[in-house]
């Protein structure tokens, strides 16, 4: 792309380079990801500076540098600056770059129904589900989130919930290039926080629950919270054209998400989920071939099936439901394909072994979610559950000690193993975990493949074994080390090489 320097400055930018005009073919914000005629937006992380790599991407040959003004001074003091070097300063960064990237790539999203999904657990099931419901109806979409990216005929795999600004803007610009009509978007508290997501304008919004995680990042709930409300300041500013907000009020924090909402008096509905809703759900039957119940929506039930487990999917699902009803899909449809949906990998994922054995594979890291599984689990009656989990390290150690009671109490037998323990001391994280153990049998093997062989031995006739913290993932962070490691796939292979009574 050829893009003119008064171009540049229209949307915010001034150099002293004295071209009238610049080739960008790529654009990136990692350094290491600079070519020759690449655009570097130089932003900054957690733990550096991007101005830092300015000289990099130069030395690179990127065709072009993007700072933050306020490291103007301290750049041009440098003896490696030269006024012939293509670098470009904003006033406000944040505000240029995303008019940038949008320039970009030709304003991607202008003409797709954005659908978020926010909250602490859900979001992939309801990513999911949207994503192949709407397939199922003809309808070309694409979903972002925690799996990768999905579009009609491809699949891009990625390592975050919310892409980066610039990953996320790419994926928006493949969708486009597909005619995809909508895109599923789990939006995540970091990518809220982060202003990945600012400025896109959503048709409709979803939000699950708020319960403890990521306050290693955040410090607090409230914190947490206000940075999940981000996504509906941005649905209100698309007031005249959005088609409504699902929220789950089966918390406190969706309680306040509404009223607030509600006391904003948007243009469009706003649907709440729970008791005394707008919409509820009753007459719940579980089985392993699924859950059913009634879901309660403008004085009319509808049956509500799905061969997922748990009651929460069953909230998961009507919130597809209902987001859908809001986009103007037929009811009829709607439910006969949620219907038809297969398992979200990792999510309640169930292996069936030899005389009624369940091996369950469920991506439940934090309080909240090892519970409803658990709950879940206790529901189906086995005559005996194992929990195989650990916790993450370097990441929020006060859900440790929480995680470990709700799996003692809701479990006959827990193995505490490693889950990505990173930099930290796995001895630390499980002493961590069992501080919240109390009065209950528990076994501590840190191989992970160990105690998945374990768990399964000790299986007898209609007993069921959780595998629970990772989920879809297929690898293990190991300190620097990141290790294929599959869960399911494991169990599968231990499964196929012993002799089950």
């Amino acid at each position: 792309m050829i893009i003119k320097i008064e171009e540049l400055k229209k949307l915010g930018w001034y150099t002293a380079f004295d071209k009238e005009s610049i080739e960008i073919k790529e654009i990136t914000d990692d350094s290491r990801k600079v070519f020759n005629k690449t655009g570097f937006i130089a932003f900054d992380g957690i733990s550096f500076k991007g101005k830092d790599f300015v000289f990099t991407a130069l030395d690179k040959k990127a065709s072009a540098v993007f700072v933050d003004e306020k490291y103007q001074r301290e750049i041009k003091k440098d003896n490696r600056f030269k006024k012939s070097s293509p670098v470009f300063f904003a006033k406000n960064f944040r505000e240029s770059t995303l008019k940038l990237i949008k320039y970009f790539f030709n304003e991607p999203a202008e003409n797709i129904n954005l659908i978020g999904i926010t909250g602490t657990n859900g979001k992939t099931t309801i990513g999911q589900a949207i994503y192949n419901v709407l397939n199922l109806l003809s309808e070309n979409t694409s979903y972002i989130g925690t799996l990768g990216y999905y579009f009609p005929d491809e699949k891009v795999e990625s390592n975050l919930t919310t892409p980066g600004l610039i990953d996320l803007y790419r994926a928006l610009s493949k969708a486009k290039e597909k005619t995809v009509k909508y895109t599923a978007l789990e939006v995540s508290s970091h990518g809220l926080s982060q202003k990945r997501t600012e400025k896109l304008k959503w048709s409709v919004c979803i939000f699950t629950n708020l319960t403890k995680d990521h306050l290693d990042y955040h410090k607090t709930m409230t914190k947490y919270f206000e940075s999940k409300k981000l996504l509906f300041k941005e649905l209100l500013k698309n007031s005249k054209t959005a088609k409504g907000a699902v929220i789950c009020v089966k918390d406190e924090y969706g309680q306040k998400l509404f009223e607030w909402l509600k006391s904003k008096k948007p243009l469009f509905p706003i649907v709440s989920l729970g008791k005394n809703a707008n919409a509820s759900i009753t007459a719940v039957k579980s089985s392993w071939d699924g859950y059913s119940g009634l879901l309660i929506y403008n004085n009319t039930s509808y049956e509500l099936k799905t061969c997922q487990y748990g009651v929460f999917n069953l909230y998961n699902m009507a919130s597809v439901f209902l987001a859908l009803t809001l986009l103007g899909f037929d009811s009829r449809l709607i439910l006969k394909k949620i219907e038809l949906l297969p398992a979200v990998p990792g999510r309640m994922d169930i292996i069936h072994a030899k005389n009624g054995r369940k091996i369950i594979v469920d991506y439940a890291h934090t309080p909240d979610a090892l519970m409803n599984v658990l709950l879940t689990i206790k529901e189906l009656t086995p005559r005996k559950i194992i929990t195989i989990f650990g916790c993450g390290g370097n990441r929020d150690k006060k859900k440790r000690p929480i995680m470990g009671k709700i799996a003692a109490d809701f479990s006959d037998h827990v193995i505490i193993t490693n889950d990505n323990p990173r930099d930290e001391n796995p001895e630390n994280i499980v002493n961590d975990i069992i501080k919240g153990i109390s009065n209950k049998e528990y076994e501590i093997i840190y191989d992970r493949r160990k105690a998945i062989e374990t768990g399964i031995k000790k299986l007898r006739k209609n007993e069921c074994l959780l595998i629970a913290g990772k989920g879809h993932e297929d690898y293990q962070i190991i300190g620097k080390n990141k290790i294929s490691f599959d869960d399911k796939l494991i169990a599968e292979e231990i499964l196929k090489n012993i002799v089950l009574v």
